[in-house]
């Protein structure tokens, strides 16, 4: 009898051992995956410049198409669809690694169209999650966060990243 309570006891152990571990690789490659496609969305972002600006040496991103240059990548990326046309959120789409929304929750861009901006580098501060960040040339700068997914019940933690792009401008030499 002691014996089968101790092989007992051990299975159970060992069973919410594997469980927690699914559940934190579930985290970690959430984090991966969100990180991957911000970059990759915050980029296409920044590639929507005026160009009648840039022919004038400054550097200014069309607001409104790098917006949906964002949001479609991440969205393509991640195999998410919007919530509607006018929100930034995004709910997942079937086959999708994540199970919960993205929420948006900071798109800005940093440029010399910007009021708060007199020249480069620019000091970034972000109040709410503590982000601050010398830029050396025009950025555009996203966080997003949702939950990450679980393979077994268990409490969803909140995954948040943040991603920019910058353009450096040269020293010259």
């Amino acid at each position: 009898m002691r014996e089968t309570i101790r092989v007992w006891a051990i299975s159970t152990l060992m069973i919410f051992a594997m469980v927690w571990q699914m559940n934190t690789i579930a985290d970690a490659d959430a984090s991966k995956y969100l990180k991957e496609d911000l970059e990759i969305a915050v980029h296409d972002a920044a590639m929507c410049i005026d160009y009648r600006k840039l022919a004038e040496g400054i550097i200014i991103f069309d607001k409104k198409r790098a917006k949906q240059a964002f949001l479609d990548s991440l969205a393509a990326n991640s195999h998410m669809k919007p919530v509607h046309a006018s929100s930034l959120d995004m709910h997942p789409k079937p086959g999708s690694f994540f199970q919960d929304a993205f929420k948006v929750v900071t798109f800005d861009i940093i440029d010399d169209s910007h009021p708060d901006v007199d020249g480069f580098p620019y000091s970034y501060h972000h109040p709410l999650y503590d982000m601050d960040i010398v830029y050396d040339g025009p950025t555009i700068v996203a966080v997003v966060e949702t939950y990450g997914p679980r393979y077994f019940s268990g409490e969803k933690s909140v995954i948040r990243r943040a991603a920019s792009y910058s353009y450096q401008f040269g020293s010259g030499e």
